[in-house]
C-alpha cells in the first residue's frame, strides 16, 4: 500500500485500494521469504532463490550464494552500482601523482574557494601512508606547503559526462560489482538512497554511491564514489543503510551515523560540517534493530522502546506504545512503520501455523 508511482504496489493503481494493504499477484507455485522496498519500487526473494521485482528508480543489490559475487543494477548517477568500468556513471576524478614533479608553480586559486591545476579543482590530498583528507577549503600556500611535507598525490574533479541513454539501459540488468578490494567472501549487501554497503566475512565494511554530504564514510566529501572502499571504524557491523545525506550502521548493540550533521542525530544543526567518519550515537540503551527512511532513521531497543531522529517527522504519542514491545520499526520516503507486540501469547490453529 502507499504511493503507486512506477508501479511499485505491483498492481494497477485504483485509488483508494492504494491506501490499505492488498497482495501482491506474484506467479503460481512462487513462495516469498523475504522482501523489500526502495524509493519506487519493490523486490521479494523466493525459497528458490529467484529475485522478483517490480517498480522502478535507483537501484538494487543481491548476494550470490557463497559470497563469491554480489549483483547490481539500476541507476548508476553517483556510482552507486560499483563497477569497475564506471558505466553508467558521468562523475569522475583525476589524479597526478606527485612521482610526476608537478611543478607548484602551477597551482592557482579556483574560483570560489579553494584550489586549481591545469583549470581542475583539487578536492583532496592523497598521504603517503594511503590516507586521504579533504583541500577544498585549501589556499594555494597550505597545498604548496603540504606537498612540500611530502604527500602521494592530489585529486581532482573532473569534467561531467553525459551518459548516453544506451549505457543507462545497460545498467538495468544485474552487473557484477567490482570485489577487488574486498578480503574474502561477502557476508552482507544493503542498500541505502544512492549508496551501496557490503560486509565481508573479517567484518570489514565496505561502501560506493554518493559521497557529496560525506555518506559512504570515508573521511572526505566528494560527488561519488564509483568503487568499494573501506570504511574504518565500523568492523562487525550487522546493519548498515541510511537515506538522501546520512548514513549509519549498527555494531555489536551501538549505532554509528555519519554525513550531514543534522541528520546524524547528534544534535546538530545546519550550520555544521558533514561528519565526515561514522561517529558513535551517545545516549542510546543497547540497540537491537536499525533501519533508515529517506532523511530519518530508526533505532529499536533491547528493552523494546523505538528511538527516532532526523528531519520531517511526524511523533507517535508516546501512550500508543507505552505497553508495548516494539519488535521492528522501518521508515520510508516520507513515512514510518512499526511492528509492535502487546505482551500477550495467542494460541493459532494448527493449519495457520
Amino acid at each position: 500500500w502507499g504511493c503507486n508511482d512506477d508501479g511499485a504496489l505491483g498492481r494497477p493503481s485504483d485509488g483508494n485500494s492504494d491506501c490499505e494493504p492488498h497482495p501482491v499477484a506474484m506467479p503460481a507455485g512462487t513462495h516469498v521469504r523475504r522482501i523489500a522496498c526502495g524509493d519506487n519500487h519493490s523486490c521479494a526473494l523466493d525459497v528458490l532463490g529467484r529475485v522478483w521485482l517490480w517498480g522502478g528508480a535507483n537501484h538494487t543489490v543481491a548476494l550470490a550464494v557463497g559470497g563469491r559475487k554480489v549483483f547490481a543494477w539500476g541507476s548508476n548517477a553517483t556510482g552507486q552500482l560499483g563497477l569497475a568500468t564506471g558505466a553508467g556513471c558521468g562523475l569522475d576524478e583525476r589524479e597526478v601523482s606527485m612521482s610526476d614533479e608537478m611543478p607548484p608553480e602551477g597551482l592557482k586559486p579556483a574560483p570560489g574557494g579553494g584550489v586549481k591545476l591545469d583549470e581542475f579543482k583539487v578536492v583532496r590530498l592523497r598521504e603517503s601512508s594511503g590516507a586521504e583528507r579533504s583541500a577544498v577549503d585549501m589556499t594555494v600556500e597550505q597545498l604548496r606547503a603540504a606537498i612540500g611535507r611530502g604527500i602521494a598525490a592530489l585529486i581532482m574533479e573532473a569534467p561531467d559526462r553525459e551518459v548516453p541513454k544506451a549505457e543507462k539501459q545497460d545498467q538495468l540488468v544485474p552487473q557484477a560489482m567490482h570485489l577487488a578490494g574486498v578480503d574474502g567472501v561477502v557476508v552482507g549487501v544493503f542498500a541505502s538512497s544512492d549508496c551501496t554497503f557490503i560486509v565481508a566475512a573479517d567484518g570489514s565494511s565496505h561502501g560506493c554511491g554518493l559521497n557529496g554530504d560525506a555518506q559512504v564514510g570515508l573521511g572526505f566529501p566528494s560527488m561519488a564514489v564509483r568503487c568499494l572502499r573501506r570504511i574504518r571504524g565500523i568492523d562487525g557491523a550487522s546493519w548498515l543503510g541510511g537515506g538522501e545525506h546520512a548514513s549509519a550502521a549498527l555494531v555489536a548493540g551501538n549505532v554509528f551515523t555519519w554525513g550531514r550533521a543534522e541528520d546524524c542525530g547528534h544534535g546538530l544543526g545546519p550550520e555544521t560540517k558533514p561528519i565526515m567518519e561514522p561517529l558513535v550515537l551517545t545516549g542510546l540503551p543497547p540497540i537491537r534493530c536499525l533501519r533508515s527512511g529517506g532523511r530519518h532513521m530508526l533505532a529499536c531497543s533491547e528493552g523494546g522502546d523505538v528511538f527516532v531522529w532526523g528531519q520531517g517527522l511526524t511523533y507517535m504519542s508516546s501512550k500508543q506504545l507505552e505497553e508495548r514491545f516494539v519488535l521492528l520499526a522501518d521508515g520510508g520516503a516520507q513515512h514510518s512503520v512499526e511492528l509492535a507486540w502487546n505482551g500477550k501469547s495467542l494460541e493459532l490453529p494448527v493449519d495457520r501455523v
